[in-house]
């Protein structure tokens, strides 16, 4: 799991430097969001991993977008 983690949000900060929305990442990194997400109002969205690796990561820093 660490290993699959450290590549995730490697790919995460990737996209974001790339200049991808959260939501983009999420369908492309991701998958897409589960029904976990939906069900949950956004409690455990995949969208909540994108957004803390771009406010966590100074490599990172990109603007937020929504599509």
């Amino acid at each position: 799991k660490a290993e699959w983690m450290d590549q995730t949000i490697g790919a995460i900060e990737r996209r974001i430097g790339e200049g991808w929305s959260d939501r983009a990442i999420v369908r492309g990194v991701l998958g897409g969001e589960e029904w976990a997400g939906w069900i949950s109002r956004g409690e455990y969205a995949r969208v909540n991993l994108v957004r803390n690796v771009r406010a966590g990561s100074p490599r990172a820093r990109g603007p937020v977008a929504a599509a």
